[in-house]
């Protein structure tokens, strides 16, 4: 069965994600389908609910940011976060390094160094 969401490019959902803070419910609302819709396409057919995609999306534009080299403060409000302390915390469970070695350690070089 096809859906809304079928004819809604890879591209475009991404942007919407962007748009809508990487939020599931204000995702769902831009792409004018409701919440559960979303939640069963993305468990069905991607094998991952749409927090995880989120999160999945979310962490690599946080990566992409950290790699131009700009501060975890900024990094954090344009990934959706208030408080960089939760970016922080958040980027750290994801990756198991702080956003802060990341940018010292982008470009493929080992980041799981420890700082002396």
């Amino acid at each position: 069965m096809s859906s809304r969401l079928d004819r809604i490019s890879e591209t475009d959902l991404e942007a919407n994600a962007r748009q809508a803070c990487y939020q599931p419910a204000a995702f769902a609302g831009l792409c004018n389908v409701c919440l559960r819709q979303v939640q069963r396409q993305f468990t069905d057919e991607r094998r991952i609910t749409p927090r995880e995609w989120l999160d999945q999306l979310r962490l690599h534009d946080a990566q992409q940011i950290l790699a131009r080299g700009e501060l975890v403060k900024i990094v954090a409000l344009r990934v959706g976060f208030s408080k960089t302390s939760h970016f922080s915390r958040w980027y750290r469970r994801l990756t198991g390094v702080n956003p802060s070695e990341s940018i010292l350690y982008n470009g493929g070089i080992e980041k799981n160094v420890v700082l002396g």
